[in-house]
């Protein structure tokens, strides 16, 4: 589930008449040296996990009386303006395409706010009051900030992908460069220049298909070259000398709990072996990875050190490289979705014409809110890394628990149905009923002793469970026994 980002189309630059997007540059392309100083690199600010503020949930809205736009509206004395605005423009109550609807309850939310405040403001980690003595959680302050960023020049590279996977095969098809940027080159260029050596904060889209999932970057780290994957190939002339690079990038979270506290992270606890790490606060992933392959291709053989940590020597850059998964297409063409980034940017500043943010949430008004919050004095004397400190934030959603029979499931979809593809088409089902829900392959069990599925359901609060069973039923698939919520 996520969100909306703008980006810039740098095969042929947009920019717009307040110049908010700009294009990466870099100051480096000194293979070698970048290699050997950059290898394992994080931004200065390690960026905070936190909530992407779902479109389907109302934004800022969330949890009514309870919501972070309720208690901005009270302090700021806006009558409700905000909250009005956000349950107008920021929901998806009032999309009639249909298209648009399935996708604003699958991912539309925040996240390029959220992305933009992890990088560039320091984590909110006290519970605070207003003046009127009402309670801000960190969730409710980050949701502010998430709000404010909505609204930021942006420096990036690579276009959007807005069409669906089947171009991606077809090098005529007019969206095949725009899937398969950003290229290998620009990747490692773009890391090892702005995380490596200007150690600055960069955001991806993560998503390579046509959603938006943008993450802000924790941390990456290439691992050391292999001896044996260092060739050359002399079928063209001049010859071209190949290295094949592996990299692990690590990104902060915003499926987790709103009020969560970033535990820490540190590229330098992360190993040189392909085996990903997952940071966790509790049963909450605050860090994630992922682990890319690809080639680069250079003018001159590479050396490397016995390690492979070292680069003794390499010529100059030739093309733009090619992704493994791009010479090796799988057989499931939408694995590639979760592939190299869609495009990468950076937030730089806030821009003071709100086009896409809630307007009530102006800079000068944000700032003077935040700043005039007190430290809740239940927790005055806790310190900010302890577990002293509640996770006090409502909850957004609600999981219920259900069943199927399988044989109703395989008889409507196919008799080999698997469970991931039972959970993309319940989702689909829910959400086309007007109940924006999110079911993951692991959310769904099938127990062939019982013919049946087992599902876990991810709702907003306040849905009932009577409604997704009448969803379900009117798609010729009858649910057994009760729904039941999950703890």
């Amino acid at each position: 589930m996520k969100q909306l980002h703008r980006f810039c189309i740098i095969a042929s630059v947009f920019v717009s008449s307040n110049a908010w997007c700009d294009i990466l540059t870099v100051s480096s392309s000194d293979f070698a040296q970048l290699f050997n100083q950059y290898r394992v690199a994080q931004p200065k600010q390690i960026p905070w996990a936190g909530s992407y503020w779902g479109f389907p949930s109302h934004g800022l809205a969330v949890n009514g009386d309870q919501s972070p736009a309720v208690l901005f509206d009270k302090i700021n004395g806006l009558n409700g303006a905000s909250v009005t605005w956000e349950n107008g423009k920021h929901s998806c109550d009032n999309i009639t395409d249909a298209q648009s609807k399935i996708d604003c309850a699958s991912w539309w939310g925040h996240c390029n706010g959220w992305s933009a405040a992890a990088i560039k403001e320091p984590e909110p980690l006290m519970p605070k009051i207003d003046a009127s003595g009402a309670h801000w959680t960190p969730g409710t302050q980050k949701a502010v900030l998430s709000e404010l960023w909505l609204d930021t020049g942006t420096q990036s590279i690579g276009r959007s992908s807005i069409a669906s996977l089947s171009p991606v095969v077809n090098s005529s098809d007019p969206n095949y460069n725009t899937f398969w940027d950003v290229t290998p080159k620009q990747f490692f260029l773009t890391f090892t220049n702005y995380i490596g050596a200007l150690r600055v904060g960069l955001a991806i889209d993560r998503f390579t298909g046509h959603e938006i999932w943008n993450q802000p970057i924790a941390g990456y780290r290439f691992l050391p070259l292999r001896s044996d994957e260092l060739s050359k190939d002399e079928s063209v002339n001049p010859p071209v000398y190949t290295a094949v690079l592996r990299v692990k990038f690590y990104y902060a979270n915003d499926t987790v709990r709103p009020s969560i506290r970033s535990p820490h992270f540190h590229i330098a606890n992360t190993s040189d072996d392909e085996q990903l790490e997952l940071v966790k606060v509790g049963d909450q992933p605050a860090y994630v990875g992922r682990l890319l392959q690809f080639k680069l291709f250079f003018d001159q053989p590479v050396e490397v050190s016995g390690d492979g940590k070292k680069v003794l020597s390499a010529g100059h850059l030739v093309g733009d490289g090619i992704w493994s998964h791009q010479e090796n297409l799988p057989q499931q063409i939408d694995k590639l979705n979760d592939s190299h980034p869609d495009f990468i940017w950076m937030p730089t500043a806030l821009l003071s014409n709100r086009q896409f943010g809630n307007p009530y949430y102006t800079q000068d008004r944000v700032r003077k809110t935040l700043a005039a919050l007190k430290t809740d004095p239940r927790f005055a004397g806790a310190h900010t890394s302890t577990s002293a400190i509640p996770d006090e934030d409502p909850p957004t959603d609600v999981t219920y628990a259900l069943t199927v029979n399988s044989s109703d499931v395989k008889q409507k979809l196919g008799s080999d149905t698997s469970a991931g593809n039972a959970a993309a088409v319940f989702s689909n089902i829910l959400n086309q009923a007007g109940l924006p829900a999110h079911i993951d392959a692991g959310d769904v069990t099938e127990d062939a002793g019982s013919n049946s599925f087992g599902f876990h359901v991810r709702m907003i609060v306040g849905t009932e469970a009577d409604r997704i069973k009448s969803a379900l039923e009117n798609s010729d698939i009858p649910v057994q026994g009760d729904i039941t919520r999950v703890p």
